[in-house]
Order: C-alpha cells, then sequence, then structure tokens
C-alpha cells in the first residue's frame, strides 16, 4: 500500500517521463498507475518469468495463481512486452492476451566475432547475473578458452559448479 502512495505523493517527480520501463514483474502496479496518471507508455521486460518458474519449481496453486494473475495484469496494461528468448515468447501464448505486443529481447552473450584482444589494455572481463542457463554464461567462457583474459563474475545459482568446472576444463581463469 505505501508503494501505491509513493506514486501520488512524488508524481510531480515523474512530469518530464516519456515512458515507464519496468524491468520485473515486482511492483508493475507501480508503472500502470503512472501509466494512468501521467498519460504516457508502459513497457514491461521480462527475463524471469515469475509465473514459469513457479510452474517449473513445483511451488503451491496459490502462488502459481498469483504470479500467472500478475503477469497478465502486467501484459495487458503494457504497451510493449519484451522476454528474453523465443522459448519465453512461445510461453506467454498460456496468458491467453489478445493483441499482446510482444517482441524479444535478447540479454545474453551471443557468439560474434570479437575484436582483436591484444589490442586492449587491460585483460579482464566483468560480467554480473544470476548463474543459470538463461544468462548464457557457458558461451561466455567458452569464448575465453586459452586466453589470457581473467572473468569476474558476480551473481550466483545452480549452474556455479558446473560453471566452474567448464571454466576449469577450457583453461579459463574465473573468479
Amino acid at each position: 500500500i505505501y508503494s501505491i502512495y509513493f506514486v501520488f505523493k512524488n508524481k510531480s517527480k515523474f512530469n518530464n517521463c516519456n515512458v515507464i520501463k519496468h524491468n520485473q514483474l515486482n511492483g508493475i502496479w507501480l508503472g500502470i498507475i503512472l501509466k494512468y496518471t501521467l498519460k504516457i507508455k508502459l513497457v514491461l521486460r521480462t527475463g524471469y518469468d515469475f509465473y514459469r518458474f513457479s510452474v517449473y519449481e513445483k511451488k503451491s496453486k496459490i502462488k502459481k495463481f498469483f504470479y500467472y494473475n500478475l503477469t497478465r495484469l502486467g501484459i495487458y496494461f503494457s504497451d510493449l512486452y519484451t522476454v528474453t528468448s523465443v522459448s519465453d515468447k512461445k510461453f506467454s501464448k498460456n496468458y491467453k492476451i489478445k493483441n499482446m505486443n510482444l517482441k524479444i529481447r535478447r540479454n545474453w552473450v551471443e557468439n560474434k566475432k570479437f575484436n582483436n584482444f591484444s589490442q586492449r589494455d587491460a585483460l579482464r572481463v566483468l560480467s554480473v547475473g544470476r548463474l543459470e542457463y538463461q544468462k548464457n554464461f557457458e558461451t561466455l567462457i567458452k569464448n575465453f578458452e586459452n586466453s589470457s583474459f581473467e572473468i569476474d563474475i558476480v551473481g550466483s545459482g545452480s549452474l556455479e559448479n558446473e560453471l566452474i568446472n567448464l571454466a576449469k576444463s577450457l583453461n579459463v581463469k574465473i573468479n
């Protein structure tokens, strides 16, 4: 309830905004309120689908119901809804919302041609994120196989030990 009060109390601080971009479903009601009080567009970007993961993780029916409806609410009121993968896009059909403006905006490392690293001054790379399949740290590590670079990864997750072992097997220095 305080979050809703915060929006109305501080509404004037948002007057110069043209778009509200929400990066998670938590607090989406704030974006919806701002969208209508300021008469601007709302973009919802999710890389972690609460409902989808509640199904995979076999959460309670109450949590699944809550996450499903929170996601539907966010998508319904968004002018643009972006997901990070084709599988998330396909899964979005479960929300049964007509005329959903849905786009894929990837957020992981892709295989691309890299510049010649020998021309750089530093030999360190920093990456931040959950150590989960969606973040594709495996590709990041593979791209630095047998190099003199050192990768600093800030994050935790279920793939931590797997990524450490992969780095060792590919002669990649990671912290």
